[in-house]
């Protein structure tokens, strides 16, 4: 929202997720939240955002009140961005997760790559994704595609080989 350097936003989110083989089959929806914040940016000189979580937790999925600060530079061609999440503030032993990346893009494709490490007192996991986003502009507004292929760097539960598939879409027209 607005036309400065700092926009109030809001963001729904929800994660599906199924299992394949033999792991007991859980609830199709695994994450559902609200996050509100403010956003940060001077053209040029990167992006920032601090906001509010609210919603089921990524670990717990337990509902909880969590912070999000991310950062980010992106130039025509290529950027990279880094994001910490704390799951609850409410706990002490509140799930942090700590991501990383960088991506290269040509006219309407990107391909990503990405470092995420949770950082609990039961479950340490971390992976590497690698992905590729298509643009396609849909009545005035971007729709984003998003693919990824991660792969666990750890024996950790959460850490196993993983296939994301994303859709994202700005409310907002292109100006």
């Amino acid at each position: 929202f607005g036309n400065g350097s700092i926009k109030p936003f809001v963001v729904g989110q929800a994660a599906m997720e199924t299992n394949f083989g033999n792991i007991e089959q859980q609830s199709l929806l695994q994450h559902k939240a609200v996050i509100g914040g403010l956003s940060f940016h001077e053209e040029g000189k990167g992006k920032s955002s601090v906001g509010v979580i609210k919603g089921t937790g990524f670990h717990s999925r337990d509902p909880s009140t969590g912070l999000l600060i991310t950062f980010g530079l992106n130039k025509e061609r290529w950027g990279f961005a880094g994001s910490a999440v704390m799951e609850d503030i409410g706990s002490t032993d509140s799930a942090i997760k700590l991501t990383g990346g960088m991506y290269m893009s040509k006219n309407q494709s990107r391909f990503m790559i990405e470092y995420d490490k949770q950082i609990d007192k039961v479950y340490n996991p971390d992976e590497i994704s690698i992905g590729y986003r298509k643009t396609f502009v849909k009545n005035e507004r971007d729709v984003h595609i998003m693919s990824s292929i991660s792969y666990g760097l750890s024996s950790m539960p959460g850490s196993a080989p993983r296939l994301d598939i994303a859709v994202s879409f700005n409310l907002n027209k292109n100006k």
